[in-house]
């Protein structure tokens, strides 16, 4: 079906960031008010496109944009039969007698949006006369989801409690995709203004131009990347055609490793700390690290030497040592010390994979910075190389890719509400981190390390949180939903238990679709999806 068959072609964000950036966007076909297609977008001919010119030959970006599959789903998924259409009310809900303990059980009738509102405003008064403020009230947006750049963003509850001036509780989302960089690797670097990675200001232009070999730690680029920023074929594509090998090392032959890369490794999970112990033992041992490097540029390398020979715990991490845990022959990781010494070479991630998204994942992230230290990292060809693309972070004062000033610029547009999802407020806000919701329900007081605040000082590491934060304080009371998918994630029973606490007195979600945390609301508003509503198309994430 062509354009000329249609009433109107849309342009809308294609990402699941939820940080008010997307993908480049995707085209839209409508007829009689419906959606009927969704297309890549082709770029004019006259769109200016990044160009990286090398010794080794020209690499650019097609002139269009491929949407990821999640998002050609809307067009089914916005005129699904469970759209909330309009306020809806647990029938047996009321603010003298709540039923917690039907949640999730009992139906809803529908209400007036003048009834809903005065509904809210009489349960938000209701907090702050009975308990002195509104910190009781627990606001749940924090990131990921269907975003535009300014009308569906998941911050709007944080803002308003902030704009009351009452206090809220903010629920921190803990570094979900990072935590072994941020937990582990955050501690090496030296800096904080990263999420616990290096900077990547401009290295694909340097990869591209001097690499030789490029490992692929645990990642599927082909797959992860587009659904957060976008399709990520022509890097792969760049890199081959630059003459850069690739080594592929996880557990699963996964797409990208099947498509791109000229040797797969396989490792048992989660234990890449192992592997690279054992390199940096053969580099150690054969003299393949970069002395002057590690002595100009590094701190406290002799207290890791001493580790990695055993000196300090009487078990040298040997290719043997490391076999036993990992799986992988001792050869072949004699081999893969060898050639990544011998020659030019950057690990590549996406998010970073799932040896930093588990537990003790601190650990690798660690041990990754420093097999990258001890090869001279940032030297041509030696980069950490992130096949998720942001103008904003991990970088410094330039792009990982190419861009024209003027588009850095805007690509570095600030949102202020997003501030909401980055960082601690300060009083009379108080923290939450996501993981530990049910638990501060259930069972009070809950502490942890770290606010768990995506930007923040390594020295908050150290810094112990409680929650209630004094005695005498009554804890969460009402809960203010705009994720609405804490049910399917985080060990979401308990969130379920947690719900049907009779001390939450009021549960409200707003959300596109009778789902999830929906299913467990006194009260659900509807929400309009990036397809229903006018906004800018800002892609700062994007290759």
């Amino acid at each position: 079906m062509s354009a000329n068959n249609v009433d109107r072609v849309e342009y809308l964000p294609s990402g699941l960031g939820g940080f008010g950036y997307s993908p480049p966007p995707m085209e839209v076909h409508v007829k009689d008010n419906r959606i009927i297609r969704i297309l890549p977008c082709h770029f004019p001919e006259e769109t200016r496109v990044w160009e990286i010119k090398t010794d080794r030959g020209v690499f650019t970006r097609p002139k269009k944009a491929v949407p990821h599959p999640q998002m050609l789903a809307y067009r089914n998924r916005v005129y699904a039969p469970t759209r909330v259409k309009y306020p809806l009310k647990r029938v047996d809900w009321s603010p003298d007698n709540p039923n917690p303990q039907n949640r999730g059980k009992t139906g809803f009738v529908r209400i007036s949006w003048d009834e809903a509102i005065d509904i809210i405003v009489k349960m938000i008064k209701r907090i702050k006369e009975k308990y002195g403020d509104c910190t009781p009230i627990l606001v749940q947006g924090d990131g990921h989801g269907q975003s535009g750049f300014l009308h569906t963003m998941h911050f709007y509850g944080h803002m308003l409690f902030d704009k009351l001036g009452f206090g809220w509780t903010q629920q921190i989302r803990n570094p979900d995709s990072w935590e072994g960089y941020y937990w582990g690797a955050k501690l090496v670097w030296g800096f904080d203004s990263t999420l616990g990675e290096p900077y990547t200001d401009g290295v694909w232009e340097n990869v591209l131009q001097h690499g030789e070999l490029v490992i692929f730690s645990g990642c599927d680029p082909e797959t992860t990347a587009a659904g957060f920023s976008s399709h990520v074929s022509h890097l792969c594509e760049a890199l081959k055609k630059a003459g850069i090998k690739i080594i592929a090392i996880s557990p699963d032959l996964n797409y990208s490793e099947a498509v791109w890369a000229d040797k797969w490794i396989p490792i048992n999970p989660g234990t890449d700390a192992a592997l690279y112990l054992a390199l940096a033992y053969v580099w150690i041992k054969e003299n393949l690290y970069d002395k002057d490097y590690v002595q100009r540029c590094c701190v406290g390398f002799e207290g890791f030497m001493k580790h990695v020979l055993g000196e300090d715990d009487g078990v040298p991490k040997t290719p043997e040592w490391a076999e036993k845990i990992t799986g992988i022959p001792s050869w072949e990781i004699k081999a893969l010390a060898r050639v990544w010494a011998s020659k030019k070479t950057s690990l590549a991630v996406v998010y970073g994979g799932s040896k930093i998204r588990g537990p003790y994942s601190h650990i690798p992230g660690r041990m990754e910075a420093y097999a990258l230290a001890m090869q001279g990292l940032g030297k041509d060809g030696r980069q950490f190389l992130r096949f998720w693309i942001s103008f904003r972070l991990n970088v410094k004062d330039i792009g990982a890719l190419p861009a024209y000033p003027e588009v850095l610029v805007e690509a570095r547009t600030y949102i202020p509400r997003t501030m909401y999802a980055f960082k601690v407020q300060p009083p009379p806000a108080i923290p939450l981190i996501k993981t530990l919701v049910p638990d501060a329900i259930l069972n009070p007081p809950v502490t942890w390390w770290c606010s768990g605040a995506q930007m923040n000082t390594m020295q908050d590491l150290f810094v112990k949180y409680r929650y209630p934060p004094v005695d005498g304080h009554p804890g969460i009371r009402m809960i203010w939903n705009e994720n609405g998918c804490y049910t399917t994630c985080w060990h979401g029973y308990k969130f379920i238990e947690a719900l049907r606490s009779p001390k939450i007195e009021f549960h409200l979600v707003i959300h596109p679709w009778l789902e999830n945390d929906a299913l467990f609301a006194d009260l659900v508003l509807p929400a309009l999806t990036d397809f229903e509503v006018e906004d800018l198309v800002v892609s700062a994430r994007s290759e």
